[in-house]
């Protein structure tokens, strides 16, 4: 796990680098579970997770594990598609639907999904 300490206020952003699409074996992932629940679970200073999709991919069987996490220690969290640039419109909007579907079977997760592309800066400011 990556911490970065924000400016503002006493905040951190916690990165999981490769988490959701590295090709990894079972057992690994298996280990990457567990590593993000105990880090759930010791988190008491954990507000909000944000869970970073592709938008050409949206949610994996990891990022749901992750969610299925975040909801069983019922920490609120916001799925945002990343990419969106690289997406056609229409995919996009096939994507973002089952995106969607997913949230609502979470109590804790948000109903609005965030779209963003960094190489446009679409959506980068909210």
């Amino acid at each position: 796990l990556h911490y970065v300490r924000l400016p503002v206020g006493n905040m951190y952003l916690v990165d999981c680098p490769g988490y959701g699409y590295a090709k990894v074996s079972k057992k690994e992932k298996e280990l990457w579970k567990k590593l993000m629940e105990g880090y759930i679970a010791k988190s008491s200073g954990l507000k909000r997770m944000i869970i970073l999709l592709d938008a050409q991919l949206g949610y994996g069987s990891m990022d749901i594990m992750l969610a299925e996490s975040l909801n069983n220690f019922k920490v609120p969290f916001i799925a945002v598609l990343t990419k969106c640039d690289k997406t056609k419109d229409d995919e996009l909007q096939k994507v973002l639907n089952k995106v969607i579907e997913v949230q609502k079977g979470f109590n804790f997760g948000s109903p609005i999904i965030h779209l963003t592309s960094s190489m446009t800066g679409y959506g980068v400011n909210e």
